[in-house]
């Protein structure tokens, strides 16, 4: 009789526990991360890794089979294992996420947003992770949003290489939205230990700072594949930064954002390390290798299409930015190299 009383009490207490953590699943957060790049991967990783309800949904069930039964993602993020990661290609992902976040190529989103926009709730928030304008348009990705979803749409962006990010590294980022209440909520979903999120109403500053970071890498590229000192790349980056600040004051960006994650942060991590696909893109054009060669191995980088974009959002006004100028030339109209370095080197340009 006694040992009956036991079991029972044992069932009963099983029980109670089973629905204490099915009901505490249930109410937990979830986060949905579209993409399957390496930095869409690290993203949902560190998520997943803090204890976060993460889904990774993936463009194809072949990509999604081949990631599980590799137990990585061997072509973008290799040697990384996944663990119990949920990957799916099913978007019905996105209409059980209490967020949703876009961590595809920015030349992408026109497409995405054909195929996703059924699925997304109205009023799930949506974090552009993506760092770039639209290349079609030259528009900031938060406009290509808002112009066909009435979601909340904010910007998220900083100093993240995912390799480091995908195993839970101490980073930051900058969180962007105009609606403080909102930008609170979503920075308690997204926040983690070792993750810092530092809110700001600045959009257009933020998505701006992922574009010119990203071709300030490039030039950076540029200049180590030319053989050019530290000193040289040095003052690439100064007056680049000069370049953003007056860029960023034209669309009404605030200036503190310069000195941020999304700003100086990933500024100095992108220019300055090697882990940079933008940086290791210019170093290749720096040592004269044809841009038809890169095309066809499909290594152009995000800096390539931001800095069409860019050119296009500032060309017809009078502003003084001539490195960016010359970075468009050499990509698109096959400027020599050398016109970079004898930019730096002009005395009237200080």
């Amino acid at each position: 009789m006694k040992l009956i009383s036991i079991w029972i009490i044992n069932l009963i207490f099983t029980y109670f526990l089973v629905a204490a953590v099915s009901e505490s699943d249930v109410f937990r957060e979830k986060i949905t991360v579209i993409g399957g790049g390496a930095y869409g991967t690290a993203l949902a990783l560190n998520w997943h890794n803090s204890g976060t309800k993460v889904s990774l949904l993936v463009r194809s069930k072949a990509i999604k089979e081949q990631m599980k039964i590799d137990g990585e993602n061997t072509l973008h993020l290799p040697s990384i294992p996944l663990g119990n990661l949920d990957i799916t290609d099913d978007p019905y992902s996105c209409q059980t996420s209490n967020c949703i976040v876009m961590a595809i190529p920015s030349q992408c989103y026109s497409l995405y947003l054909q195929s996703f926009a059924e699925y997304i709730q109205e009023n799930t928030p949506i974090v552009i992770a993506s760092k770039g304008l639209d290349n079609n348009s030259g528009t900031f990705l938060s406009n290509l949003f808002m112009k066909t979803l009435k979601n909340p749409v904010l910007v998220f962006s900083g100093p993240q290489f995912a390799k480091e990010l995908a195993v839970s590294e101490p980073s930051c980022v900058a969180l962007a939205h105009t609606d403080e209440v909102t930008l609170h909520k979503v920075a308690a979903i997204l926040g983690c230990r070792k993750m810092t999120i530092f809110q700001t109403t600045d959009m257009l500053g933020v998505q701006l700072s992922g574009a010119i970071k990203n071709i300030l890498a490039v030039g950076c590229g540029i200049l180590r594949g030319k053989k050019c000192g530290e000193n040289t790349i040095a003052k690439f980056i100064i007056l680049g930064i000069k370049e953003f600040g007056c860029i960023n004051s034209f669309i009404g960006g605030k200036q503190e954002t310069l000195l941020g994650p999304a700003g100086f942060g990933d500024i100095f991590l992108t220019c300055t390390s090697l882990q940079s696909r933008n940086n290791l893109f210019g170093l290749r054009i720096g040592r004269n290798e044809s841009l038809a060669d890169l095309v066809g191995e499909n290594v152009l980088s995000e800096g390539y299409y931001a800095t069409s974009s860019i050119y296009k959002l500032v060309y017809q006004h009078q502003l003084e930015i001539p490195l960016i100028k010359c970075m468009y030339e050499i990509l698109f109209n096959n400027q020599n190299t050398n016109n970079l370095i004898e930019l730096l080197c002009a005395s009237s340009y200080s």
